[in-house]
């Protein structure tokens, strides 16, 4: 790029604009005057409507030569809007758009923008990333994808519903896109830098692949690629629930990992970064019959007693009749968990015609400084979600599963309530306050819900994200199991 020119960079960063013109039905064209920008920028991009069935229009961002169409950077149903773009010193990146429709088709892609260049910011002589994570209310948490071809396009979102970040995955020969398209993500720190690396688990098809990127603020690049080493189960289901934590103590966390039907009750545990996400064991439910018939297993991860290692909670699939298998940390030999009864088991109480799946996350939502269990139920569930504490020093022992407060809330989102009912909880602390405020995926539709923490009666989150905690994207309706929450 040669010299860097102080003046023209500012200048050049105050006039980043992108033009782009339809001229057909599902397709834009257009250009955009060369730029020189510094760190990120807001870039003003135009259309003209299409025609057709559209529902929206997808916008891309290729960098460094990567192919088109790129990345997805947001997605809008109008024809004007202000797009963050972003770049370190050095990045190229050129901005295409497509429409797509209400069915999930996608329109052909726009002739790409000219190039836009990114220089040095002057303050820092660098790029615009840093190595301070951002706090939970601008992180990526929410996550849908839509198969594009042999590509995945993955879109991460803020809880208030704006785009954080976005990347490509490819959809391997043999594996169903539906399947990849079905995403379980998981946000956990696993080599100590205070930052939030992403792990992704995918639906039935999917070949039992697991996959592990850089955090949000470093684009999620790629860091590995986990196999699932049962090559029965990869071929008759291969489907993955991921959750992290720190099991062994070292301030880092592992990856555990759940199954689907057929998986046998078995969670597989990997190790963090710096143990290369080598294979560390596993554990299963004590429960002969549902290992043989359902064993599916759905995993949650989080320090229940207080000693800095953590405990690991197994949620059950439809016939699981609303048990949960509590396990130890591994410097207990992950041995069933003191103060369960029947060994490790404690069963939630279910309303009439739930299928008995058990969706469980965990997280300090009143601040004691140990983690309570949240648990989602499954298909007939109205709603429901338990909450819990861990382990509740009592009568001068220990004691797993007493309710805290009334024991349970119920989701505010009707429509799905008196339907499927099914709703799978996450935990963060949202407002920076120490506790942990509820987020609801419902499994289906293009919402979710946030809920306040335990000192306010785990209220409806207007607060925090307007509508009265409810959260919809049209776009995020695309993806058959809905938004997906990060664990």
């Amino acid at each position: 790029m040669g010299e860097w020119d102080r003046s023209r960079s500012r200048r050049w960063a105050a006039r980043a604009v992108a033009v782009l013109v339809c001229t057909s039905a599902l397709a834009v064209a257009g250009m955009a005057n060369a730029a020189e920008l510094v760190g990120v920028t807001t870039a003003r991009l135009s259309w003209s409507p299409a025609s057709g069935p559209v529902e929206g229009y997808f916008v891309y961002a290729a960098r460094n030569g990567e192919a088109l169409p790129g990345r997805v950077i947001a997605a809008t149903s109008s024809g004007t809007r202000d797009i963050q773009v972003s770049g370190l010193f050095g990045d190229s990146v050129v901005v295409s758009v497509a429409a797509f429709a209400a069915d999930g088709s996608v329109g052909p892609l726009s002739f790409p923008s000219e190039t836009l260049d990114f220089v040095a910011d002057p303050a820092t002589g660098g790029g615009s990333a840093g190595a301070t994570p951002p706090p939970l209310s601008d992180e990526g948490l929410v996550f849908v994808a839509t198969p594009l071809d042999s590509v995945l396009s993955v879109q991460s979102y803020r809880v208030d519903g704006s785009l954080r970040g976005s990347f490509n995955l490819v959809i391997e020969p043999g594996t169903d896109p539906a399947g990849m398209a079905d995403l379980r993500p998981a946000l956990c720190d696993l080599d100590g830098d205070g930052g939030r690396e992403l792990v992704m688990g995918f639906g039935t098809g999917s070949g039992g692949r697991i996959e592990v990127r850089r955090s949000a603020a470093d684009g999620y690049a790629h860091l590995a690629t986990i196999r699932h080493s049962n090559a029965r189960y990869v071929e008759t289901n291969g489907e993955t629930f991921p959750a992290c934590g720190d099991v062994d103590g070292d301030g880092l966390d592992e990856i555990v990992i759940g199954h689907g039907v057929g998986g046998r009750g078995v969670v597989d545990i990997y190790d963090d970064a710096y143990g290369d996400y080598r294979w560390l064991g596993f554990n299963a439910v004590a429960w002969t019959e549902y290992m043989a018939t359902v064993g599916a297993s759905h995993p949650a991860v989080g320090d229940l007693d207080g000693d800095g290692y953590a405990e690991i909670v197994l949620g059950v699939g439809a016939g699981g009749q609303g048990f949960l298998y509590m396990i130890d940390d591994m410097a207990r030999a992950f041995r069933p968990l003191p103060g369960t009864s029947g060994d490790g088991w404690v069963q939630l109480e279910l309303p009439p015609g739930a299928d008995g799946a058990t969706w469980p996350t965990m997280g300090d939502v009143d601040g004691d400084g140990v983690d309570e269990v949240v648990v989602g139920l499954g298909d007939g569930g109205q709603g429901l979600v338990h909450v819990f504490e861990g382990l509740d020093l009592a009568a001068g022992h220990y004691r797993v599963g007493t309710p805290l407060g009334a024991g349970w809330v119920q989701a505010g989102f009707e429509p799905l309530n008196s339907t499927s009912g099914r709703v799978v909880p996450s935990v963060y602390d949202l407002d920076g306050d120490g506790l942990g405020e509820l987020a609801l995926a419902f499994g289906e539709g293009s919402t979710l819900e946030i809920r306040e923490d335990a000192s306010q009666g785990f209220a409806p989150g207007g607060g925090l994200v307007g509508n009265g905690g409810l959260v919809d994207q049209a776009v995020w309706g695309l993806s058959a199991r809905g938004p997906a929450i990060a664990r």
